[in-house]
């Protein structure tokens, strides 16, 4: 019997806060990208999929995610890796992208060590009041 192709089912959504150098970088990705891709802050939102046990659409996992919306098994990840996923899997994922430890290396759902993470959250902080910077000046260009 064929199968057909069921939409893959939306968890939550997460904002990624993306390093000046990722947002330039994805804005030169493609002629289509732009800054207006990205929050006034320099975040993305992501849609986190639901996970099923051999792709069964009626045998949802608890714990499972994805980001990529073809569900491939290769970027699927256990919410249970993140220590304080007790507080609610949205929160817990949001908490760990937040502190610069956990982060999507494509779609794969990766750690930095402590050093590396703080760094991040550094050039984090740099690119959103440079993204906020882009905004003002942008408004003031077309006015």
């Amino acid at each position: 019997m064929p199968m057909t192709w069921v939409e893959p089912e939306v968890a939550f959504e997460i904002r990624v806060q993306c390093t000046r150098e990722e947002i330039e970088a994805h804005c030169a990705l493609s002629p289509n990208n732009d800054l207006r891709d990205f929050d006034n802050e320099g975040g993305l939102t992501y849609e986190v999929y639901h996970v099923y046990k051999d792709q069964d659409l009626y045998n949802r996992l608890t714990y499972w995610y994805t980001i990529d919306s073809t569900e491939d098994c290769e970027y699927e990840f256990d919410i249970r890796l993140i220590q304080n996923h007790p507080i609610g899997h949205q929160e817990a994922l949001q908490q760990a992208i937040d502190s610069g430890l956990f982060y999507f290396d494509g779609e794969m759902l990766s750690t930095r060590c402590v050093d590396w993470a703080k760094d991040y959250r550094d050039k984090c902080k740099e690119a959103r009041a440079w993204m906020q910077e882009q905004r003002r000046t942008d408004s003031v260009r077309h006015v």
